[in-house]
């Protein structure tokens, strides 16, 4: 059993960054898009700043080449995906369909989806997406009874 296996706790943590199937709750959703962000965003931002350490300069000119770039333009697109699929399975969660998060896109539009998936509480049965996810705050609790 690998990693992205779903135990009994609940979908792996490589399920839910990398694999759109499934439901996610609100606050697993939440805590996953933040964290996703930060560590692209300091992983994009340590390596542009080893760049400019390494060729000793300031100038636009040294920090354009590909060899930085290349590295930044793939952590962008590997959390770009990793938010998809978090923001899919959220869908999944409020019984919507995956495209749910291309109207996100739309000027003006947009706040739908914000409010939808990041205030709304997902449906609390079975719906076309399969049973309700436990997140991390029920196995919490669960886990925690006695306290």
């Amino acid at each position: 059993m690998s990693l992205a296996d779903v135990s009994d706790d609940g979908p792996g943590p490589w399920q839910v960054l990398f694999s759109p199937k499934g439901r996610l709750p609100r606050l697993d959703t939440i805590f996953a898009f933040t964290c996703v962000l930060i560590v692209a965003k300091a992983l994009a931002s340590l390596w542009i700043g080893f760049a400019a350490a390494y060729r000793h300069r300031q100038d636009l000119e040294a920090l354009l080449t590909p060899w930085v770039w290349g590295p930044v333009v793939i952590i962008g697109l590997v959390s770009a995906w990793s938010v998809a699929c978090v923001l899919i399975k959220r869908c999944h969660d409020r019984d919507r369909s995956a495209w749910f998060v291309l109207i996100a896109l739309v000027p003006l539009i947009n706040l739908w989806p914000l409010i939808e998936l990041f205030f709304l509480p997902g449906t609390p049965n079975l719906n076309h997406f399969g049973p309700p996810p436990r997140g991390m705050v029920q196995q919490w609790r669960e886990a925690n009874r006695d306290l």
